[in-house]
């Protein structure tokens, strides 16, 4: 009986020592100078509860549906464009992004994120891009944490960060944003790149605009969530999803994940199409969709569905190395959130997300 209850115990130590335990984020487990990924932005239309979390669990995201590939890059913030010398001074790593900030108040195009990296934390000390062609960059007045270093589960973190900028040919604008972070999970996931242990990460924004011209001011504020996975030493989270909560309920308006290999036969370092943009957004009337595409993919259908999926309108269109601009009417719609897709004979090239006021 003795050597039973032994061998049963030298088990039991045995699966202990074997089972998983939480991964901790340090300073070398983030993108750094001269890090290029590939990345796949997926299908936004999944079935995902941000409640579903916990210590060792495992997360099942394998059957993504791409959308589009793309490159994200991290440079020395003194390789972008000399008038953004100032957020030089306060990071360590730029990162290129291929998204732009479109609204009815201001467009900003060419974008670079600017971060700190160092032993204490991972944060967001401001932005800059192009507006109407001119660089422009935008400073915030405190850091936007968005990692505290060394990241372990159960820590919580939490900052207050903003700016408050002048905008040619327009007005004032006014940013303060609230961020709250928490490492609420550790455990498995799988994406279609593969399995990683991984330490789940949630963040809640409030984000508070301010708008002025002339003498009028014009608030708007919104809600952004973002849950990140992320490994060690791969750079980037594994993958992102972004939501935004309208009156309490959480929409999905971005999935990415970090790719290693082709998907779908289509070059990771080329987009399915040029440009697709939908302007402005968020929309209270008419949206402007620009197509820019001089790829082999022919563009033949054109999709607005709700959050539901339901289909909200279809057109037919032709778009093989050409651009088009596509006028939608969306007055008669509810408040809310909306997707724009591009199809080709049935299959989802591209998709952005719209907000209907």
């Amino acid at each position: 009986m003795k050597k039973i209850l032994s061998l049963s115990a030298a088990c039991l130590i045995f699966a202990v020592a074997q089972a998983q335990t939480p991964i901790v984020l340090d300073e070398d487990d983030f993108a750094g100078e001269g890090d290029s990924y590939n990345i796949v932005n997926a299908n936004p239309l999944i079935t995902f509860d941000g409640d579903d979390t916990g210590p060792d669990y495992n997360w099942d995201f394998s059957d993504l549906e791409t959308i589009s590939l793309g490159v994200t890059e991290f440079v020395d913030p003194s390789d972008t464009d000399p008038l953004y010398f100032f957020l030089w001074l306060s990071s360590d790593i730029a990162q290129q992004t291929a998204s732009d900030i479109v609204n009815d108040f201001i467009t900003i195009e060419d974008i670079f994120n600017f971060y700190k990296l160092d032993n204490d934390e991972f944060s967001l000390v401001g932005f800059a891009g192009t507006i109407s062609g001119i660089p422009f960059p935008i400073s915030y007045d405190e850091d936007e944490i968005i990692y505290s270093l060394p990241a372990e589960y159960n820590d919580v973190s939490s900052s207050e960060s903003g700016f408050d900028i002048s905008v040619p040919g327009f007005g004032g604008w006014i940013e303060k944003r609230y961020r709250t972070n928490e490492n609420d999970g550790w455990g498995t996931i799988t994406t279609p790149s593969g399995e990683y242990d991984v330490l789940r990460t949630r963040s809640e924004i409030l984000i508070v605009d301010t708008f002025t011209y002339d003498v009028f001011e014009i608030p708007f504020s919104y809600t952004s969530l973002e849950y990140r996975w992320m490994a060690k030493e791969i750079g980037l989270p594994v993958l992102q999803i972004n939501a935004q909560s309208i009156l309490g309920l959480e929409t999905i308006t971005q999935v990415i994940y970090k790719n290693f290999d082709v998907v779908d036969d289509i070059d990771a370092e080329t987009p399915a199409i040029t440009s697709f943009q939908v302007n402005p957004n968020p929309v209270s009337s008419i949206a402007d969709i620009q197509i820019v595409n001089d790829k082999t993919i022919q563009i033949t259908q054109l999709i607005i569905t709700d959050i539901n999926g339901k289909v909200i309108m279809e057109k037919n269109i032709d778009v093989l190395n050409n651009s088009v601009s596509i006028k939608a009417d969306l007055q008669q719609l509810s408040a809310g959130t909306y997707f724009v897709s591009l199809t080709e004979n049935g299959k989802t090239l591209a998709t952005q997300q719209i907000i209907k006021q």
